[in-house]
């Protein structure tokens, strides 16, 4: 599938190794916190009563939370977007082939992101009631 420069290519195997890492980590970061929550709470010495406290009068529905917060990551998602879509289209025409390079993949990868994140912030009402249904 790969050249053989490709797959000999040091970089590529510390890259593979890097992102298994990365993945378990990951992992174990989201089990911890899920499902071993009084490990967390131990580890930094938090009261166990702090979730039977009411922080302020914060009346909001579900709904509006959901809706809030797929409004910040949007937000955020599309402005780390438009620079990188900017930077993959000075590369992608920057190279002349007749096959897609991974300058290419970049491109398509990023205006992907720019897009979903304008229709979140387009239709995050839709969304945010489909989510808490």
């Amino acid at each position: 599938m790969y050249p053989d420069e490709v797959l000999e290519n040091p970089d590529l195997k510390m890259s593979t190794t890097l992102l298994i890492t990365d993945i378990f980590i990951n992992i174990a970061i989201y089990y911890f916190f899920i499902f071993r929550t009084e490990f967390i709470l131990k580890f930094l010495r938090i009261d166990q009563e702090l979730g039977n406290k009411q922080i302020g009068e914060l009346n909001m529905n579900l709904q509006k939370y959901v809706q809030i917060t797929l409004c910040v990551a949007a937000i955020v998602l599309f402005v780390i977007s438009v620079p990188e879509i900017i930077i993959s289209t000075v590369q992608h025409f920057r190279v002349r082939d007749e096959y897609l390079t991974l300058d290419s993949y970049g491109l398509i990868n990023n205006i992907f992101i720019g897009l979903t994140s304008v229709l979140i912030i387009a239709f995050n009402d839709k969304i945010s009631r489909l989510l808490t249904k």
